[in-house]
């Protein structure tokens, strides 16, 4: 752990690696396929519902589309077009995941938020290091689940992320959803935590008001989905109405597409998704990603998520466990680098019969 701590020490005060650390596909001998990328810049957008692609050749991606090189353990995925750089950014957890003398499940504590960058519109993604975000604690600490929004009005990134003091091996502590600013996504401001003790993986969108709406998971009512709203988003109020279905879940993400709002939550055996007309009352609509892949690193249920809106197409960019080993439906736990790593892949979306489904082998021979 000692060990561990000096990395992490090294990875904070050098928030960007240098630019001779290899790339995903060097590293790890990867063939990540090709993207092509267009989008409008987002200060365009009155409201941003989604990141905006005008163009993208799912057809040509391979799998898994991106994995962490120094720890392997990349999680929940975060992708945000910056215009004024021609780039793509894909925030990150980045799992400790190869550090096997981590028990049962400390190596999810400690977590840095992860960068990879695309330069050359998606064909390939590089590691870019960790954010240094300011926290208030010294030592080793955690972040998870970061999620990033672009406000046009005052042409400034949003961070949410969740926030806990210190590493744990079972699951503990108390996380808070912690708020940062930036204009170029390199260099973040803390703005203030949200007061959310016990709430994690929180999701902000603007509605079609102007306002802004967070959904998050809250561990101490059920692991269910709750919400509040903002005007400025330093402000918040917050409702005591579940939102999201009464089966425990994380990671909920909100967008727009097809004249309805959806929501897509992970319940650890698939992705539920419900539809909205008001962002309020939710129906559910059907659970993807429950079944195994054929793709490489796909072979296990689709996990926490992110979604890109491209010329009225909606992609996917979820994680999986792909070294996971199930018997008679039940998985079987292991403390080993082979049941911790996790990859990134991308899907498609499409409505049938006003079900929304995912077909992950769809361009995979």
């Amino acid at each position: 752990v000692g060990s561990e701590m000096c990395i992490r020490d090294s990875l904070l005060t050098a928030p960007r690696i240098s630019a001779g650390v290899p790339t995903p596909i060097k590293y790890l001998g990867l063939s990540l396929g090709i993207i092509f990328f267009n989008a409008l810049p987002a200060q365009e957008k009155k409201i941003n519902h989604s990141n905006i692609i005008p163009s993208i050749q799912i057809e040509h991606t391979t799998s898994p589309l991106y994995r962490d090189p120094l720890f392997d353990g990349a999680a929940d995925p975060s992708l945000v077009w910056d215009s004024t750089k021609n780039q793509w950014y894909m925030f990150y957890t980045q799992r400790r995941a190869n550090m096997t003398k981590l028990k049962s499940v400390e190596y999810c504590y400690g977590t840095a938020i992860g960068i990879a960058t695309s330069k050359n519109n998606g064909v390939t993604w590089e590691y870019s290091g960790v954010l240094s975000l300011p926290q208030p604690d010294d030592g080793l600490n955690t972040f998870w689940a970061p999620q990033v929004v672009y406000e046009a009005s005052s042409k400034k990134y949003h961070m949410f992320v969740t926030y806990i003091k210190g590493v744990y091996v079972d699951w503990g502590g108390e996380p808070d959803i912690f708020h940062y600013e930036s204009y170029n996504m390199e260099d973040w401001t803390f703005i203030n935590k949200i007061g959310t003790q016990g709430c994690i993986d929180a999701y902000v969108f603007q509605l079609d008001n102007g306002q802004w709406k967070m959904w998050y998971k809250d561990q101490k009512r059920g692991s269910l989905t709750y919400t509040a709203t903002s005007d400025d988003m330093l402000n918040w109020t917050h409702s005591n109405k579940n939102e999201g279905g009464n089966n425990p879940h994380e990671g909920p993400i909100i967008f727009k597409w097809k004249k309805k709002f959806w929501m897509i939550t992970d319940m650890w055996e698939g992705l539920d998704i419900y539809s909205s007309k008001d962002t309020k009352n939710w129906e559910y609509n059907n659970t993807i990603l429950g079944e195994p892949g054929t793709r490489p690193d796909d072979n296990i249920n689709g996990r926490h998520a992110d979604i890109v809106i491209s010329n009225d197409n909606a992609y996917i960019v979820y994680f999986t466990h792909p070294g996971r080993i199930y018997f008679q439906n039940k998985e079987v736990y292991e403390e080993s680098y082979r049941y911790r790593r996790s990859s990134i892949q991308i899907a498609e979306l499409e409505l049938v019969n006003d079900k929304m489904v995912c077909d992950r082998n769809k361009y995979y021979p």
